[in-house]
Parts: C-alpha cells; structure tokens; sequence
C-alpha cells in the first residue's frame, strides 16, 4: 500500500505542476514592443552621372598656340591623315620625359598623345604626353688588335 500511495502522490504532483504551466501560458500577456515613430527623410535626389566621352588623339603636333590654348595633331583616323585640334585648359597636366611642361614648350613635329573629353564637340584634353625621341644606340667600337708575330 505504501507504495501505491507513493505513486498516487508523485502523479498528483506531475498533473498539479503541467496543470500551472499550461494555465499560466494562456494566462500570459503578450509583451507590448514600443514602436519609435518612423523618421521621415527627404527623397533622395538621383544625381545622374556624366558619362564622359573618352578620346585619344595621338600624331606629330602641327601647331602649337599657347595664347589661343590649342594643339593641333596630325593623326591617322580611318587610314587618313587627319588634323585635329585638341584644346587646353588650366586642368590639363603636360608632361615631356616625366616632369611637367608648359603648353609653348610643345614644338612642330613633337610626337603626342592626347587624352581628351568631348565637350560641347571639342577635344579638351584631361593630359598630354609628349614622346621623347629614344637615343640611337652607339656602338662602341674596340681597336683592333694586330697580330704579333709568332715567337719560335
């Protein structure tokens, strides 16, 4: 009997305690989450972006006018020589053998490269390299040896 008993106590026990947990389950309040209100923002304005038209124009430098801002290269579009005339503004970096020139530095017949933005149909150049001619190897000649003659 004892252990009957035992057994009707620890299963009463069992049932009173899920007995609280299911009452307090349904019992329980959701918790309430405080919602700060939203921050109204401006609309963002789409900036459009420029696309730049790139161009390069390289060849022998016709003319230069440092009062006018302007080069004018000789170059080769669809097998034609062609004259275009690129313009310089006080962003344009000039450079001849890696150091900064002026624009009345660049001399007739000066091999270039020009890279330009087309603006409002006009070659404004971003940079301009000059080619420095490369120095013509010069061979060193060694003086001749004259055969002595043989000792015996």
């Amino acid at each position: 009997m004892k252990k009957s008993f035992l057994f009707v106590l620890v299963f009463g026990f069992a049932v009173a305690a899920f007995a609280q947990n299911c009452a307090a389950a349904t019992v329980a309040q959701p918790v309430e989450v405080k919602k700060e209100p939203a921050v109204k923002r401006p609309p963002e304005k789409k900036v459009e972006k420029k696309t730049e038209k790139m161009v390069t124009v390289a060849g022998k430098v016709v003319s230069a006018d440092a009062v006018a801002n302007t080069v004018v290269v000789s170059s080769m579009k669809n097998k034609k020589e062609v004259d275009e005339t690129v313009v310089v503004d006080a962003k344009t970096k000039i450079k001849k053998a890696q150091k900064e020139i002026a624009i009345s530095d660049i001399a007739a017949g000066d091999k270039v490269i020009a890279r330009c933005v087309v603006v409002d149909g006009k070659n404004v150049a971003k940079s301009i390299t000059v080619k420095v001619p490369a120095m013509k190897k010069v061979e060193v000649r060694k003086p001749e040896k004259k055969a002595e003659p043989v000792k015996k």
